[in-house]
């Protein structure tokens, strides 16, 4: 799909994620998020896409903007006190050198697990507020709905994918930047095979009069 524009969406994935990280409380990651996805839907609609696409995702600023603060509060209210427990933990050993290690070891994969948990969820709000236009909430609540019924397979990728990103980190973290296009792409991919997301068609964030999807599609979800 990314063809001879591959080297284009890997600097559109790194800026998008170095603005939308730098800005405090994810505030931009959102907007972002949603103009790294409407490249991806130009260029699976043939759609020669340019870097300043990028920044179409502040057209639905609001929507990305609300969208990105629900599992953001998701997760600080089940991440943040983990957290803690880990860092008295380790701070209550001293230097018991193998309590800090069981500390560290029992509590971090059950933080990584349940960030992946928390994060599932809502795997396609961002690609469903570019091609469909729907709501913050609503788009939660399809994105849940969605990877509910597909939750074996979704799991099965983001294993792939986190096994690539760790690789890509041990390559000096350069690997990590090459295969964000990947991974971006494969979701939204993915995205497109669940929702059925008609092609040639307007997204909505240039067309806000595209028609929503029926009732009957979304039972279908």
């Amino acid at each position: 799909m990314l063809g001879d524009q591959y080297w284009l969406f890997v600097g559109i994935c790194l800026v998008g994620i170095l603005i939308g990280s730098i800005v405090p409380m994810c505030i931009m990651l959102g907007p972002m998020m949603c103009g790294m996805y409407l490249c991806f839907r130009y260029r699976m609609n043939g759609i020669q896409v340019r870097f300043e696409t990028l920044f179409k995702g502040f057209d639905v600023f609001v929507n990305a903007l609300l969208a990105m603060l629900i599992p953001l509060a998701c997760s600080m209210a089940v991440m943040l006190p983990l957290i803690i427990i880990m860092m008295i933990g380790i701070a209550t050993a001293g230097n018991n050198e193998a309590q800090v290690f069981a500390t560290f070891f029992t509590m971090y994969p059950l933080i990584l697990v349940l960030s992946l948990l928390i994060y599932m969820p809502f795997l396609f709000v961002f690609p469903l507020i570019v091609d469909r236009g729907t709501g913050p909430w609503e788009s939660v609540k399809l994105s849940a709905r969605a990877v509910w019924h597909n939750l074996g397979p979704l799991c099965g990728m983001l294993f792939v994918h986190y096994l690539l990103a760790m690789l890509g980190v041990c390559a000096c973290y350069v690997g990590a930047f090459l295969v964000m296009p990947l991974t971006f792409g494969a979701l939204f991919t993915v995205y497109h095979e669940i929702f059925n997301s008609p092609v040639n068609v307007p997204p909505a964030t240039c067309n806000p009069t595209m028609p929503m999807p029926t009732q009957q599609t979304q039972e279908r979800w």
